[in-house]
Formats: C-alpha cells, structure tokens, sequence
C-alpha cells in the first residue's frame, strides 16, 4: 500500500501556495512585511502603512509613537530630528513648524516653540538660532531673525537674548 500524507492546514503566519502540495513541509512563512493570520491561508498580504512584521508573523505590529513605516515595512523607523509623531501607528512623520523644532531623532512628543531669544525660520528645525549678538527678543515661537529687535544705545542683552539691560 502506498504512505498519503494527511492534508494539513497551515497556521497562522505561514501559507500553502498550491494545492497540489501537502503537507507540513508545503507550509512557507511568510516575509518580513508581511502576513497571514487565518489558518489554511493561500497568500500573505503586506502589513498596512503604520505597520510592521517580522518574517513568519500571523499579524502586524503598529509602529510606536516616533517610529513610521510605508507599507509592507520590515521595521519601523525614527523620525528624523525636525520630524515627530505624537502617536504610534503612523505612515510618516510631521514635520515641525517654523517656530518650533525637534532636538532628537525617534521624538514621541510634540515640536517645542522656539524659547524667547531663538528663533527657527524654516519647517523642519533640528534646532533654533540665537539673536545676533546686540539684539533680543521676549516672545517665544519665533520664525525669522527680524523677530529679534536691536538693544537701545546703552544697553546689552545677556546670553539668553531675551531681555536688555543698563551696565
């Protein structure tokens, strides 16, 4: 008498491309990016944007806040300095608004405004610009150095560029 393997369903997170193979050794895994979460599957289907998966994975993984990813990613990644997100399972990053910036690659929180004596004239600001020396400015979230007024004959900022003084 001839051995018949037993049909068998593949689990979640592997598939069987045709029919006309049984078996365990039939079941493939699918690949990072993708995956399959019902058993007895035919195909895998890619991760959506904000997503990831690792090889073999039976579903996907949202990026946390900080992180994007297109679709069908592999792994999420950091948002640049000057780009944030303040959620996760996003498709891309934000970038900052003038007046405002990003310090650190991978930021989970909002752009913080510019502190008063700074600016940031462009979107997208790893970091703000001091007043020239002999100018200030009070104000906070600042956009261009024309925000920054001179100091009145007799008088000099300190280093924050906030406020004037008398000697």
């Amino acid at each position: 008498s001839l051995c018949v393997d037993k049909e068998i369903a593949c689990p979640a997170g592997k598939y069987q491309p045709s029919v006309a193979m049984t078996g365990a050794a039939a079941c493939i895994s699918c690949p990072a990016g993708q995956k399959v979460g019902s058993t007895g599957a035919t195909s895998c289907s890619g991760c959506p944007a904000g997503t990831y998966s690792r090889a073999g994975a039976a579903s996907c993984i949202g990026c946390a806040a900080g992180k994007a990813s297109a679709a069908g990613a592999a792994a999420c990644t950091d948002c640049p300095a000057g780009k944030h997100t303040d959620s996760g399972g996003q498709s891309a990053c934000l970038t900052c608004a003038a007046g405002q910036y990003s310090a650190a690659a991978g930021a989970s929180e909002p752009c913080k405004s510019c502190a008063p004596g700074r600016y940031a004239a462009t979107a997208g600001a790893a970091a703000c610009i001091d007043c020239e020396l002999g100018t200030y400015q009070a104000g906070s979230g600042q956009t261009s150095a024309e925000a920054c007024q001179d100091c009145a004959i007799g008088r000099y900022h300190d280093a924050s560029n906030i406020a004037h003084h008398t000697r």
